[in-house]
């Protein structure tokens, strides 16, 4: 492959969701399922080429005497196709679905070593993306595989650090122009620059420190809201968001009274958002016990970005939640879109025919905001009311003078 014109390619394979077939149906199902796959995978491939299974439910491929690049697509596109047919075990249908990474040689690498890296990073982009898919490597991959891992190590420094900060936003009740509660936002400056917590949050989760980084979180509003009740003032509720990895935690619900006991704040002060997302994790049962739990103690639960996931009302039924809240996304389109008003004049109806309170994201014209009004929204937060303020702020915020200037 090394003479002008011709390539190979080495494919990484794994298939997603592998460990709930043994947890579901057994090892037996598993293997069964392993060896399928693997006569799938023998039945595409060429008699040039080599498959070897790694370990586990991974597999490699070397295709050689490539002319293109597209034609490692080719056949990674047949092998999702072929992989992806149902598995039938003991009368138990399964749907397959794998996710493949791919480095080409002599491009991406001369070494096995390196081929297989670039290949594994490929792999990682390729379930990043959703699964059930392919990608190839390219060198920002790594440089973005590079940056997660030094953002992860210094997640570490920083939490043992209580590097951590939060701004609160505002919430007003739309109604009558009222202060209402504050949402907490997580803020981390890593060597002086702001990490967004869009790219640090997931991080956090995979390194196994969104636990004690949602501590620090839940424990600086808590100490807001306390630090204003003993100025006199009414800082409202404080929302508070939460990963699903949180919810799985055993105890958790006991932790969070624990911190309202020592903070001296009832239950009903404290607000809890998850995303859709939450509703879909794999241990969606568990997580729906804490909810349940945390609901019983008297703490609120919002579903947040309602709309842009995948999401049913029958996971909407499944699981006890007080308040929907409307992504940004639809909230901006008001006035220019006309799918997105019917969208939100929808979920506010279904949030109140099911008895829930609607809260708005995002909302910065005075237009939005009269749109929300006029249709029934309960609450609403944006630059339109406020921007998020350093938790220092929040008590002149709320003093007589400057509460819910516009």
């Amino acid at each position: 492959c090394r003479r002008p014109g011709d390539m190979g390619a080495l494919l990484m394979l794994d298939l997603d969701h592998f460990k709930e077939v043994n947890d579901r149906l057994g090892h037996n199902a598993g293997d069964a399922l392993l060896r399928a796959v693997g006569e799938r995978l023998t039945g595409v491939l060429r008699e040039t080429d080599t498959i070897a299974r790694l370990g586990g439910d991974e597999f490699a491929m070397v295709l050689r005497g490539l002319q293109r690049p597209a034609a490692a697509a080719d056949i990674a596109t047949k092998l999702l196709a072929v992989l992806g047919a149902p598995f039938e075990f003991e009368g138990q249908v399964l749907q397959p679905r794998c996710s493949i990474g791919i480095s080409l040689f002599p491009r991406d690498g001369s070494d096995v070593m390196r081929l297989l890296k670039n290949a594994d990073i490929a792999l990682y982009q390729a379930k990043a993306k959703g699964r059930g898919g392919f990608c190839f490597f390219e060198p920002a991959l790594l440089e973005a595989l590079e940056r997660r891992r030094a953002i992860g190590e210094a997640l570490q420094a920083g939490i043992a650090e209580q590097a951590f900060e939060i701004e609160l936003q505002p919430q007003i009740h739309l109604a009558s122009g009222c202060h209402a509660g504050f949402e907490a936002l997580v803020r981390w400056r890593r060597d002086g620059d702001l990490v967004a917590p869009d790219e640090f949050i997931g991080i956090a989760e995979e390194v196994g420190v969104i636990g004690a980084l949602g501590r620090l979180v839940l424990r600086h509003a808590l100490e807001t809201l306390r630090r204003c009740d003993d100025l006199g003032l009414d800082p409202g509720h404080v929302a508070v968001n939460l990963a699903a990895a949180q919810l799985r935690a055993p105890g958790f619900t006991a932790e969070v009274a624990n911190h309202l006991a020592e903070f001296g704040l009832e239950a009903g002060r404290l607000e809890f958002e998850v995303t859709e997302s939450v509703l879909l994790d794999r241990d969606a049962g568990s997580i729906a016990v804490n909810l349940r739990e945390l609901h019983r103690l008297g703490v609120t639960i919002t579903l947040d970005d309602f709309g842009t996931g995948a999401a049913s009302l029958a996971h909407l039924k499944g699981f006890p939640v007080d308040r929907l809240k409307i992504d940004r996304c639809f909230v901006r389109g008001i006035g220019s879109d006309p799918d997105d008003a019917v969208f939100v004049r929808t979920i506010i109806n279904l949030a109140h025919t099911l008895g829930m309170i609607v809260v708005a994201e995002g909302v910065e014209t005075a237009e939005q905001e009269a749109f929300l009004e006029l249709h029934g929204c309960d609450l609403a937060q944006g630059f339109r009311f406020a921007r998020p303020l350093p938790a220092d702020d929040v008590a002149a915020y709320l003093a007589p003078t400057g509460a819910l200037a516009r």
